[in-house]
């Protein structure tokens, strides 16, 4: 099964040179993978995690299942003042 990660901020830091802004990070995954084996092989910890969609439906549920051609979105806290 093929999925494409987004990722934004500092999460991407870790993918500069691999990384396509418009199109995300494409992942091969099997089948019944769920949003927390994408964060494990992406190595961010779910507590890192602010905001997560998939299709562009929020989620806090890591334990969701990925199907085939989703789009998950992941950002992280950001802090500024």
């Amino acid at each position: 099964m093929r999925i494409r990660v987004k990722l934004y901020a500092t999460f991407r830091l870790n993918y500069k040179n691999n990384y396509n802004v418009e199109k995300g990070l494409p992942l091969a995954l099997p089948e019944g993978s769920t949003i927390h084996d994408v964060l494990e092989m992406l190595q961010i910890k779910p507590e890192k995690v602010s905001l997560l969609r998939i299709n562009e439906i929020s989620t806090r549920d890591f334990y969701t299942t990925v199907t085939d051609n989703d789009v998950i979105d992941i950002f992280p806290f950001v802090g500024g003042g």
